[in-house]
């Protein structure tokens, strides 16, 4: 199952070294590109949150007192709230309709290691293990009013996005890239070509194609978190579509509701007043900045050796 691109997790720099010396840094320079994010502010520490409001890492002596005042106030509106009531987000609905969901192949393939059920969940009562979410083509991934909420939340697979090649080391070292970090090879096969008359070889097929995300909530300890598909759910949000169809996962550890690094921590999840999904739109708590996008990339280089 494959963890929507709606943000990468927001996380200190790092660096990663490999063959090739790929380095990551989340600072913004000549080459970077960025898009508009929403941040929520109220929950990030220091150094995240002065990260959020620069835009970047704080460089040694530069003024982070605007930062730090926004920090301080979010805090300070977050503090002043009731404490959270939690509320079941499944909404009744035509049984019918939950089960065409259910029966659907990739749903089944997608969440078998799960415990699991389709329901439409209403977005108000879900809170938020991301960190930020990117605003980039917002309305856009949710303005097509011809399409059915389930083709938007729980898309089926095939569907198509960008992805380039490139071809370097005089021809044989290929490159596939996305911005989308879904990006993965899918399968592949060895198969004869015919290239001319008498003239059959042996090829390797290798597939790539982005891998389908789907809206899901987690229900974990009494509380319920939006898992995955926050792009689109903000989108809904701010569009004022409150509920929608997504997969229930009935989480039995901290690790199947927060997979990935750069997320929020337990102590903040079941804080007395943890970071709900509606709160990316609550300027009081949350603050708009921009982060530097990244992109996917698979490499494919033949090695020739002897053993």
């Amino acid at each position: 199952m494959a963890i929507e691109p709606e943000s990468e997790p927001l996380s200190e720099p790092t660096e990663e070294r490999g063959d090739n010396t790929t380095e990551r840094m989340l600072v913004s320079d000549a080459t970077a590109v960025t898009a508009e994010s929403r941040f929520l502010l109220a929950w990030l520490n220091d150094q995240m949150g002065i990260m959020a409001g620069l835009g970047h890492p704080a460089r040694p002596g530069e003024d982070t007192s605007l930062a730090m005042s926004k920090i301080v106030a979010a805090r300070a509106a977050r503090a002043a709230r009731p404490a959270w009531t939690t509320r079941d987000p499944r909404v009744a609905v035509d049984p019918s309709r939950l089960q065409a969901i259910a029966e659907r192949d990739d749903i089944q393939a997608a969440f078998a290691p799960h415990v699991w059920e389709p329901a439409i969940i209403d977005l108000t009562a879900v809170l938020s293990v991301q960190q930020s979410v990117n605003m980039q083509d917002l309305d856009a991934r949710v303005a097509d009013t011809s399409r059915s909420l389930e083709s938007i939340c729980l898309p089926f697979p095939g569907a198509k996005e960008a992805i380039t090649l490139s071809v370097d080391n005089g021809g044989t070292c290929f490159t596939v890239a996305s911005p989308n970090p879904n990006l993965r090879v899918t399968g592949a096969g060895l198969v004869g070509v015919t290239v001319g008359p008498r003239d059959e070889r042996q090829a390797i097929q290798i597939f790539v194609g982005i891998m389908p995300s789907y809206l899901h909530v987690c229900a974990y300890r009494g509380r319920y978190f939006l898992r995955d598909g926050y792009h689109r759910a903000v989108g809904l949000l701010r569009r004022n579509v409150t509920q929608v169809p997504a997969i229930l996962i009935h989480a039995r550890t901290l690790i199947e509701l927060t997979p990935q690094p750069g997320l929020f921590g337990e102590d903040v999840l079941f804080d007395e007043r943890p970071p709900a999904l509606v709160d990316f739109l609550d300027d009081s708590v949350a603050l708009t900045g921009t982060r530097r996008m990244t992109r996917k990339f698979i490499r494919i280089r033949p090695d020739e050796f002897n053993h």
